[in-house]
């Protein structure tokens, strides 16, 4: 979250982008089909203008989105790449430059 915007992830495949500038804070985007199995982590990097997120899903897929832009950036998919078992939590360097997860390791 940042000072203009939100977004948030749920259960459902889609993420969404709200403008949290009004009290209404009305839908912006909804980034369709993000997580095919639902998503249960997403980030901002709000210490470069709050223009990257990042999410992870229960299919273990991690990506990044462009919120400026309204289009995804990298995503990261289970399929052809070592994980190791275990809950992901997302996170995001400063610079938005790279993701990572909790509890694993992920090569790729």
């Amino acid at each position: 979250m940042t000072s203009t915007r939100a977004v948030t992830a749920s259960g459902e495949s889609s993420l969404k982008l709200w403008d949290t500038r009004s009290q209404e804070h009305p839908l912006v985007h909804t980034f369709a089909n993000a997580h095919p199995l639902g998503a249960h982590h997403v980030v901002v990097d709000v210490d470069n203008g709050g223009g990257t997120a990042a999410s992870s899903g229960f299919g273990q897929e991690l990506a990044t989105w462009d919120l400026l832009e309204g289009k995804q950036k990298a995503k990261l998919d289970p399929i052809g790449t070592s994980f190791l078992s275990g809950r992901r939590m997302t996170v995001a360097s400063n610079d938005g430059s790279t993701v990572d997860g909790t509890e694993f390791l992920f090569l790729c």
